[in-house]
């Protein structure tokens, strides 16, 4: 700037210039401000001390406009809080959908109990009895199938819990564990697996999750016990089978096809597994970025004169950018979680609920979900860029640059 005044004998350039640099250092770095970060999942709140105002006060007005968008959104589409992306994240239905399905027990009472009732009461029983064996195939409460009169052997014995049980007796013993001690123990590595905040209802949005999902209506607990037994029964008929001798038995195998296996998940799930640990750093990183450079980018206005619309043109692009990603992920989220809705609930509804048999295609349409909502949200940085833009040629550069590492 004092070059070009200098060059062009114009003083009052240069006296102009250097007066809007006093102004907005007064105005924005000398003035000094508290500024409160609040984690909405977990309704943590962090206060960064001292910021200058010409930070903090842009970086508030971005985080909050995004975060009103988003919300604002979510509330025109109605959903329960299961559902919300700004509650429990993307895809939070898919997800409990093939957690559930995937649970094992943890605790070593919880372990041994299941295991020895299993092995000593329900296998012997689905190994000699087909029409028993095709009850507990698609029985949508494995409990109360076999808390029914007669249908577990009361002359067999399992010890369980240092005593020895009639297969009767151990019915409610296992009730009683699993509720004491198993079910607990689940909650918590379930609030883990599934990235839900400390203060989140979990046992709240577990129901509703499967309610829209599956279109069933249980409590928590109950959804864990039948993922409990779900698990347990081929497992330990497959452990039955090896000890025997036998292996496969034809019903072992039978019931171990409802474990299924997702290798044909493998593509999807590489992009999604890319996007839910790399997009929320990206996101973090880019607005740190865009917002800790404010000083240079005013700078650069200043020393560039006519030219500085330029510069605060292509800033004020990328912050919009970044504040559009929250509102485009929220607007992903649900069309992923309406689209799923109608086929995965005419399959639980035609397999009679969530049972053994149906097991393997439960857990492959909410795997193929979840993946496929996870690679969907690459496309969320190309879509706010180009909306902020309002380029074409800026779609089809992002869209290159952003699906480079997934290729």
């Amino acid at each position: 700037a004092a070059a070009g005044a200098a060059v062009r004998y114009r003083g009052g350039d240069l006296i102009v210039w250097i007066a809007a640099m006093v102004f907005i250092f007064s105005a924005a770095f000398v003035p000094r401000v508290n500024i409160a970060v609040r984690d909405v999942r977990s309704a943590n709140v962090q206060v960064v001390q001292n910021i200058p105002l010409g930070i903090g006060w842009p970086a508030s007005v971005i985080s909050r406009a995004s975060y009103w968008l988003t919300e604002s959104f979510e509330t025109a589409f109605g959903d329960v809080d299961a559902a919300r992306y700004t509650r429990f994240g993307v895809a939070f239905p898919q997800r409990v959908v093939t957690t559930m399905l995937s649970v094992k027990p943890i605790t070593a009472d919880g372990k041994m109990s299941l295991t020895n009732f299993t092995e000593r009461c329900i296998v012997p029983e689905i190994l000699e009895n087909s029409v028993k064996r095709q009850e507990l195939l698609n029985a949508p409460d494995i409990n109360a199938l076999i808390s029914t009169n007669g249908w577990v052997n009361p002359a067999r014995r399992v010890f369980m819990n240092n005593k020895v049980l009639t297969c009767t007796e151990a019915t409610e013993e296992l009730k009683k564990t699993l509720e004491k001690t198993e079910i607990p123990a689940l909650e918590s590595r379930l609030r883990l697996k599934l990235n839900v905040g400390v203060n989140a209802a979990l046992s709240t949005a577990i129901p509703q999750a499967e309610s829209i999902m599956l279109g069933v209506s249980r409590t928590m607990a109950e959804s864990l016990r039948q993922s409990l037994m779900m698990s347990a029964i081929p497992d330990t008929t497959m452990t039955f089978a090896a000890k025997a001798g036998q292996a496969p038995l034809s019903a072992g195998v039978a019931i171990a096809r409802s474990q299924g296996n997702l290798a044909s998940e493998i593509n999807y799930r590489t992009l999604s597994e890319m996007a839910r640990s790399a997009l929320p750093k990206l996101r973090n990183i880019l607005e740190f970025t865009v917002i800790g450079l404010w000083p240079m980018v005013f700078l650069m206005m200043l020393g560039t004169g006519a030219g500085g619309a330029m510069v605060c043109r292509a800033y004020f692009t990328l912050l919009i950018s970044v504040s559009l990603w929250a509102p485009i992920t929220a607007i992903i989220n649900y069309l992923s979680l309406h689209l799923d809705m109608e086929p995965m609930n005419q399959l639980v509804n035609s397999a009679g609920g969530v049972t053994l048999a149906a097991a393997t295609m439960i857990r492959d349409a909410g795997a193929t979900s979840q993946a496929m909502a996870g690679s969907l949200l690459w496309l969320v940085p190309v879509l706010a860029y180009a909306v902020a833009k309002g380029s074409d040629m800026a779609l089809t550069a992002m869209t290159s640059s952003v699906l480079a590492p997934a290729s």
